[in-house]
């Protein structure tokens, strides 16, 4: 209802409060008629319909945990084959490391075993060079004896003849030995030990005035010397030259020649019949064809293949296999020469 235009402007006089109760109390009536209504709707439905309606229910809710259960025994389904999987791949990494590590190992071993067969390998080929080795040193050392045994049955009578200078020598410096004379004494303790020449004597070529210490005085002297032709004077005599069969003859070599002390050797010896073995040492020069020489000025003799060693080598052990090898092939030449 509108109000007249003589109450507009007027307070009201209604409460809300009660306004507010009044609509409250109102819902609350149509609220209670409609459930009344309601119940008197079930009151008369069957008692049938009731436990039919009841029994669909619970159909519904078995159906529902049914639903549920399966659900949650899927998801525990799905959980176990996440698990299994997650197993899987860890027993598969674990398969896989232990394979490595076995491989490893394995890899490893054949390492080892390569090592180890290498090395047995080794010791085999070092023992059967060893074996060869001793076979052959016995057997040199039978062929030696045999050889010895024919020097005995008819022994030569050797001299070994030589000249050397100590002092100060090229590559050596000081020494007390000649390099020369080094390898002369080794000669002879060969033919004796080797071959069992008892009667080696020793003749040492040595010029009345001494040459110089200092190795350029000397080398400036043997210049002089050979262009001058002199012929140094040698200080001793070999005794008795006829008593030998076999006369070696070592010497250095000088400017690519017979030094001149051993002009004047040669000129003051006669060799003819003899058998002689020509030796040197030289510092690249080898024999500088003197062993041609000794051949031109010993006509009447056998000069057999001589040997030149390197002069600071013949000091030391390396030359020693050479010198060997050729002193076994002069002995064998001297063996077939006297029969």
């Amino acid at each position: 209802m509108k109000a007249s235009d003589s109450e507009r402007g007027k307070p009201l006089t209604v409460e809300p409060v009660g306004v507010l109760a009044d609509f409250v109390n109102g819902l609350l009536r149509k609220m209670k008629l409609a459930y009344s209504e309601k119940l008197g709707i079930m009151a008369g439905v069957p008692e049938e319909k009731i436990h039919a309606v009841k029994r669909m229910s619970k159909q519904l809710s078995e159906l529902r945990k049914k639903r549920e259960d399966k659900m949650e025994a899927e998801q525990r389904r799905i959980a176990e084959e996440r698990l299994a999987e997650q197993r899987r791949l860890v027993e598969e990494k674990l398969r896989e490391q232990i394979a490595l590590q076995e491989k490893a190992k394995a890899e490893e071993l054949a390492v080892a075993q390569k090592i180890e067969a290498e090395k047995l390998a080794a010791e085999e080929k070092a023992a059967e060079e060893k074996r060869r080795e001793e076979e052959k040193a016995a057997e040199e050392r039978r062929k030696a004896l045999e050889k010895a045994e024919r020097f005995k049955k008819n022994p030569p009578r050797v001299l070994v003849a030589f000249f050397s200078r100590a002092d100060e020598n090229y590559k050596v410096g000081f020494v007390e030995t000649g390099n020369t004379e080094l390898m002369a004494k080794y000669i002879m303790g060969r033919l004796r030990k080797i071959y069992g020449v008892e009667q080696i004597d020793e003749f040492k070529i040595v010029p009345l005035h001494q040459y110089p210490i200092k190795y350029m005085s000397t080398v400036e002297l043997a210049t002089s010397e050979k262009r001058t032709n002199q012929r140094p004077i040698i200080i001793d005599e070999i005794d008795d030259l006829a008593d030998y069969d076999v006369v070696l003859i070592g010497y250095p070599i000088w400017w690519g020649d017979l030094p001149m002390i051993m002009r004047s050797f040669f000129d003051e010896y006669d060799f003819s019949g003899k058998i002689l073995v020509p030796f040197c040492t030289h510092e690249g020069s080898g024999d500088a064809g003197t062993f041609g020489i000794m051949k031109e000025l010993e006509r009447g003799a056998t000069v057999l293949d001589g040997k030149a060693v390197v002069g600071h080598v013949a000091r030391t052990n390396e030359a020693h296999d050479e010198i060997d090898e050729w002193i076994e092939a002069t002995a064998e030449k001297i063996l077939e020469m006297r029969g």
